[in-house]
């Protein structure tokens, strides 16, 4: 989880519950509460961006697997828009090597 708040420093916390490893950054700026992490440049490199109400823009590179794209994949998350994080909005796939038995 990371967490931007009004004494300039940015906040993330490790599965533990500790301080992750790199963290807190300074911004020395009032941040915008909320940030994004992604792979903007498509290296496997995942970064931390957030602006701040003065108008600059940080970036840092932070630690993660970006092969593993278990983030949301569009705006609130899932399929019904709920924001809900965990939320399964998507029905089971069909298997393509079993049929399933005929109604009567």
């Amino acid at each position: 989880m990371i967490e931007g708040n009004d004494n300039y420093w940015i906040h993330a916390w490790d599965v533990h519950g500790g301080e992750a490893p790199g963290w807190p950054k300074y911004t020395g700026q009032w941040t915008s509460f909320s940030g994004v992490v992604g792979d903007p440049t498509m290296n496997g490199q995942l970064r931390f961006a957030t602006g701040t109400r003065e108008g600059w823009l940080f970036v840092w590179r932070v630690a993660g697997d970006a092969r593993l794209d278990n983030s949301w994949s569009h705006y609130r998350g899932n399929d019904y828009n709920s924001g809900l994080y965990g939320q399964d909005s998507r029905g089971p796939s069909r298997s393509s090597t079993s049929a399933a038995p005929a109604r009567r």
